[in-house]
């Protein structure tokens, strides 16, 4: 189970992590698309948010294009 878990963290909150740090929007649909209830999911052990990453990243046209979401 531990390790099922993650796995799913590596393929998913990392690169959503990556994507929110950078402000590449393409990247983050692209796990957004499939996966849309991972807006609203910590994905850092501080309980961060991808709003909260790209935010702190002052990444502001991402920011914009998850708001809509």
């Amino acid at each position: 189970m531990e390790a099922e878990r993650r796995k799913e963290y590596l393929s998913l909150c990392v690169p959503l992590y990556q994507a929110a740090i950078k402000g590449d929007w393409k990247v983050a649909k692209d796990v957004i698309d499939k996966y849309p209830g991972i807006v609203h999911v910590a994905i850092t052990r501080n309980w961060e948010t991808v709003l909260h990453i790209a935010a702190a990243a002052k990444c502001t046209a991402f920011v914009k294009e998850l708001v809509k979401r």
